[in-house]
């Protein structure tokens, strides 16, 4: 393996450096226990019989597609998604950027120009676009639940059609583009998990950020690195807060002076200080148009049944919106969150234009809106202190307010 790892590497040093300098961060290995290649943190495991099978071209689109699944931290952000849809839009993703870069994909694994210079989470969600469609188109689908629901069984019924449906867009998808499962999402998950994210998050920002210096070295016989690389190096680089963190930012005193911390967090890992006072006005916007999933919604009502259970004494007010606004509903905690409505296009300006006759210049508030980012934003920045929850699978282009990743 040092022979051809040394070849490769003199290869890229020449062509692209950036690229070069992230593969010495990676353990390149031969192993009989994958049956072509897999990326397992900092880890690169190829099959030495199915490499030998390789051209030279072959065999250098292989060692980056690992590495760059390894350096753009896919195997941890995969989350709660459905595992091969997500290594199919990984892939997407890590070919586009191979093939802007001068070389050739490995073969067998999915390519999409239409994506280009998409994140993964972004390709994610058009892949189950397509998917969800071509189950209406062939009747694979049973019809969703209606936006509009009521009662308490609504939730295991979304659950049940979700189940379904993901099995069917594996399936769908599986059939639509060349899969190879290269995804390890060992480590992800368990007692370590966390330990495991963090060392790994800090190895690959260090990587980056060594490999962003040589690059700019020897940037006067290089391009522009790709724009889809851009976006997942800032992933990397710039990883999403916790939204109950950034949260805290905006209802403690100040987010640096920890005089005391609250008892209710700290076994969840958050030592997040006292609140100075819970008397605040929160305005919570759930976007219930047509564009968020039962997936989604399901999420966005646990985050907000949260929110009601953690601060019992803070005045919360909830809003459904799609292009109208439906509400508020005053949430405490003996409360039942009502039933969703929407299900319409999404106008977030129509919003914050019915908010602000009801704000109180003399007191305390801010908003949470949860949503996909995908809608028509107002041109002016309301007066109010905005906290985006955005939907992992949706938009992450926000023009104002703090912005805080759901399920990331």
């Amino acid at each position: 393996m040092d022979k051809q790892f040394s070849a490769y590497l003199l290869k890229l040093r020449r062509e692209h450096p950036f690229l070069a300098t992230l593969s010495l961060h990676i353990n390149f290995k031969f192993s009989k226990k994958v049956s072509s290649f897999k990326a397992d943190g900092k880890d690169s495991l190829i099959n030495p019989q199915y490499f030998s099978t390789l051209n030279n071209d072959q065999c250098t689109g292989t060692l980056l597609h690992t590495t760059l699944h390894c350096a753009l931290l896919h195997g941890i952000r995969c989350g709660a998604r459905s595992v091969p849809i997500w290594n199919i839009a990984a892939d997407i993703v890590v070919n586009d950027i191979i093939t802007e870069s001068g070389f050739k994909p490995p073969p067998g694994t999915a390519v999409e120009p239409r994506y280009s210079g998409l994140s993964v989470e972004q390709v994610y969600v058009r892949l189950l676009s397509i998917a969800s469609n071509l189950r209406q188109k062939t009747g694979a689908d049973a019809l969703e639940p209606e936006c509009e629901s009521t009662g308490n069984d609504s939730g295991t019924m979304t659950n049940a059609s979700d189940s379904t449906g993901k099995k069917q867009d594996e399936k769908l998808l599986t059939t639509l583009y060349q899969v190879v499962s290269d995804l390890s999402l060992s480590g992800a998950k368990g007692p370590n998990a966390k330990l495991r994210r963090s060392k790994l998050e800090s190895h690959w920002q260090k990587a980056m950020t060594r490999a962003q210096t040589v690059d700019q070295l020897n940037r006067k016989n290089q391009g522009d690195l790709p724009l889809g690389l851009l976006r997942e190096i800032d992933l990397v680089l710039h990883p999403h807060l916790d939204w109950k963190t950034l949260l805290w930012r905006f209802m403690a005193k100040t987010p640096c002076d920890f005089n005391g911390f609250d008892r209710r967090f700290i076994h969840h890992g958050l030592y997040l200080d006292h609140l100075e006072s819970e008397s605040l006005q929160v305005h919570i916007a759930m976007d219930t148009s047509g564009s968020i999933s039962q997936r989604e919604l399901a999420q966005f009502r646990a985050e907000v049944e949260a929110i009601v259970r953690c601060y019992g004494n803070i005045d919360a007010l909830l809003y459904f919106v799609d292009a109208e606004v439906y509400g508020p509903y005053p949430l405490c905690k003996t409360t039942q969150l009502p039933g969703i409505k929407g299900g319409g296009g999404t106008d977030f300006s129509e919003f914050f234009e019915q908010l602000e006759p009801r704000l109180d210049p003399f007191s305390s508030a801010l908003c949470v809106y949860l949503t996909d980012g995908y809608g028509t934003f107002p041109e002016q920045e309301p007066s109010v202190p905005v906290l985006w929850v955005a939907s992992s699978e949706g938009s992450h282009d926000y023009p104002f307010g703090e912005v805080a990743v759901l399920g990331y």
